[in-house]
């Protein structure tokens, strides 16, 4: 459940520059390359000693020892690992779900004998007063979330005592998710909307198991865009994302497919060519539904 991913010290709505990565100097080198590049080309201010931002594990929850113990961990492999330094701090932490996992096990989604999750009722409020603290010690310059819906976003800002605003809600978003409404919300809030699978979930079951919908790479309407500005239907997508003003934050871990994320501010959608929705959520990790804090029981 811990994800990490290289990101720029620019405002958030600037650059496509969030990519997933595993261990491998090519994949790094080529991320903080072209970071510097683009962040060069259009005047932004950009710190390349770069460093990855977090989503807190569902299994650390409940208690300030825990919570810190996890971020103490991934920034000793960020300084380790060469993504770091002396004094390294994660430019944003997030709280990965608003559903929490049993504690006190070695597996990071634990499961029962039947291969059922093992769900714990910890409540999200008592981690994010744990966050909070995080940013007055300095282990981290901003607090978010991901997968939150409104009335969950709604409970934390309007709660007495908690001194910060998610920076950001992380959600799925991509043409055939449009989530105008819980956009619409955050934006009310001063959250600022992260797009994770902003190019789809292809390799998602959902995707494999439901013949009714294709892969977003599929879709008519997008290849038909490609053709005509010479891009790929990931380009196409991404500048979709962008267009809407949401951070989009394409995964790959392949140098090549990395540096054509960056070429998407040459060409504009049309308003027309914008108008696509399935409303179709890839996401829904249905194995957290008993939860009494799954996200996706309302309609935002």
């Amino acid at each position: 459940m811990v994800a990490s991913m290289l990101v720029l010290r620019c405002p958030l709505k600037t650059l496509p520059a969030m990519t997933w990565c595993q261990n491998g100097s090519s994949v790094w080198t080529v991320t903080v390359e072209m970071s510097a590049r683009k962040s060069s080309t259009h005047g932004v201010r950009t710190n390349v000693s770069l460093v990855c931002p977090h989503c807190l594990s569902s299994r650390f929850r409940s208690s300030n020892k825990a919570i810190l113990k996890m971020l103490s961990h991934n920034l000793t492999v960020l300084t380790s690992g060469g993504g770091g330094g002396g004094g390294c701090y994660v430019d944003l932490y997030l709280i990965h779900w608003p559903v929490a996992f049993k504690e006190d096990t070695v597996e990071s989604m634990p499961r029962d004998a039947n291969g059922i999750l093992i769900l714990s009722d910890a409540d999200y409020l008592d981690t994010w007063k744990e966050m909070e603290l995080l940013v007055e010690k300095g282990f981290t310059k901003s607090i978010g979330v991901s997968n939150f819906n409104s009335e969950q976003l709604q409970r934390l800002v309007q709660t007495e005592g908690l001194k910060y605003v998610p920076v950001t809600n992380q959600v799925e978003i991509n043409p055939y998710i449009l989530n105008n409404k819980l956009i619409s919300f955050c934006r009310e809030k001063g959250i600022a909307i992260t797009a994770y699978s902003p190019l789809g979930s292809s390799d998602h079951r959902c995707f494999r198991s439901d013949a009714a919908f294709r892969r977003l790479f599929d879709e008519p309407s997008l290849q038909e865009l490609d053709k005509k500005y010479g891009k790929t239907v990931a380009q196409v997508v991404l500048r979709w994302g962008l267009q809407r003003d949401t951070i989009v934050i394409p995964k790959s871990v392949t140098p090549s497919r990395i540096k054509e994320n960056f070429q998407v501010f040459d060409f504009q959608l049309t308003e027309e060519e914008m108008n696509v929705d399935r409303n179709f959520r890839a996401c829904a990790f249905a194995t957290m539904s008993k939860s009494q804090h799954y996200p996706f029981y309302i309609e935002f």
